[in-house]
């Protein structure tokens, strides 16, 4: 347990903590998989993408090479326990994400918490492995103001679980390691990014598929603020 002093600074990660994706990669696969004999639960497809982000939380997104992209497809396959034709279907899905561009928008709950985060006078930052178009990003989706510090791993050589992106971030708004929170959806890179950097982790489970951690636990970012309160009393 991180030896916490007063809460003065939220770091928060960017992707399915803050943004979600349109279309949404259930959509998406469930576009890949129209040809494919196979069921997709939402729940199960979100297991798969945070189990295969944890296994591959060690290679930044600029350094995404086909060959990455085609693994990290194949352990989304292996997660969601289709019997046969894994490495058809991973092809598949790569075909159909090399044509699909995103557009990002704010989880509906997110800019009021922002504000609140902001009216209680905490510095933020999004810490988030990230390519460099983050802060670009971020202003389209009408949340770039809110913000002291954006740190994505493009732009700083260093991803999660590296504590270095974090100690940038704590640089940028000038807070102590024990005074910061981080708020992330990957346990392997946010959780334990953020207790190796000496930061107080939060994961955030929207689809509630990890039922068991050793860490604080939200489901959305409203959970946040009652949590910060029970820190500043621990």
């Amino acid at each position: 347990m991180v030896a916490m002093g007063a809460v003065r600074a939220v770091f928060l990660d960017a992707g399915h903590t803050l943004l979600e994706g349109r279309p949404s990669w259930f959509d998406v696969w469930a576009e890949g998989l129209g040809e494919f004999d196979v069921t997709l639960d939402r729940e199960a497809l979100q297991r798969a993408y945070a189990r295969a982000s944890d296994a591959l939380s060690h290679i930044p997104p600029d350094q995404f090479t086909e060959q990455t992209w085609r693994q990290f497809l194949r352990e989304m396959v292996a997660h969601l326990e289709v019997p046969g034709h894994e490495d058809e279907i991973a092809d598949r899905m790569h075909q159909v994400l090399a044509r699909t561009r995103p557009e990002y928008v704010p989880y509906p709950e997110a800019p009021a918490v922002l504000e609140e985060l902001r009216r209680r006078g905490f510095r933020l930052a999004v810490v988030s492995n990230w390519e460099p178009d983050l802060p670009e990003v971020l202003d389209r989706a009408g949340l770039r103001g809110y913000f002291d510090a954006v740190v994505a791993s493009a732009l700083v050589g260093a991803a999660k679980p590296d504590p270095r992106i974090f100690q940038v971030a704590l640089d940028a708004v000038r807070v102590r390691a024990a005074e910061a929170v981080h708020v992330g959806d990957s346990y392997e890179a946010d959780v334990r990014g953020a207790r190796a950097a000496g930061l107080h982790p939060v994961l955030i489970d929207r689809d509630r598929v990890f039922p068991d951690v050793d860490c604080d636990r939200i489901h959305d970012l409203r959970e946040l603020l009652p949590l910060l309160d029970q820190l500043g009393t621990r």
